[in-house]
């Protein structure tokens, strides 16, 4: 555990069995203080892992749904009403949730899956950009729980906790901002700063037990880490994996 103004706490997690998994989590989240200090009784919780493409958990381009289905036992046994949510580079969120795992969990316990359909633009001050489209489910949510896949990005070099949030940019507007961002002056890590500031989750808890390593997001290699964390705020949490997979 790193502590500070905003802990990050690591977890040691083997693989994805149902037990591993529960039980990583249930440290972390304990560490932090207990998920009753993260979601209330009937919050409407959006959970929005990392959906990018329809491919099988195996390939590790995307949250892996042991981790996503815990998370969700979590918000309801403290009484929250969850939903996931997510705007895939690759398709639709329907067909992008069945592969991945995402289907199956949201039978199973009854709750919503909502494709980032309905664009709410937001203004921006401070910044090179002037306001940026949102999907209304995730501006209005009672709460945010992050739930990124630890990978590496062709463009960004590196996919976590802040990252993850761009997918509640709607659809096209997605590849857009790549292009009207550029590399210049770290534009585009600027705007994904925004998006963060914007939608500030309460909670992040990255998959990193399988990560991919080499021609990510979608393309690398699976890395096995091992590993599962989390913090209330997403720019530590990164910093630390940063260092852990050893990037400046």
């Amino acid at each position: 555990m790193l502590k500070g103004p905003h802990t990050v706490v690591l977890s040691h997690c083997a693989d994805y069995g149902t037990g591993n998994v529960s039980k990583a989590l249930q440290t972390v989240i304990d560490n932090l203080g207990g998920i009753g200090r993260f979601v209330s009784p009937g919050d409407q919780v959006l959970i929005k892992p990392n959906l990018i493409k329809g491919v099988l958990p195996e390939v590790c381009a995307t949250t892996h749904p042991a981790v996503v289905e815990a998370v969700v036992r979590l918000v309801l046994d403290c009484g929250g009403r969850p939903f996931i949510g997510d705007s895939p580079a690759f398709g639709d969120l329907p067909a992008v949730a069945l592969p991945t795992g995402i289907t199956d969990i949201c039978k199973r316990y009854g709750i919503p899956l909502v494709p980032f359909n309905n664009p709410v633009y937001v203004p921006v001050q401070g910044s090179w950009i002037k306001g940026i489209s949102i999907d209304r489910a995730a501006v209005e949510a009672d709460k945010i729980i992050n739930l990124p896949k630890l990978k590496t990005h062709v463009q960004a070099g590196f996919t976590g906790a802040v990252k993850n949030l761009f997918g509640c940019v709607v659809g096209k507007r997605k590849p857009l901002w790549h292009f009207r961002a550029g590399d210049k002056n770290h534009r585009f890590g600027k705007m994904l700063l925004d998006v963060y500031q914007i939608l500030n989750p309460a909670l992040h808890i990255i998959d990193g037990i399988e990560a991919m390593e080499g021609n990510g997001p979608v393309s690398g290699k699976p890395k096995q880490l091992g590993l599962i964390a989390a913090s209330t705020d997403g720019l530590p949490l990164d910093r630390v994996l940063c260092e852990i997979i050893g990037l400046p």
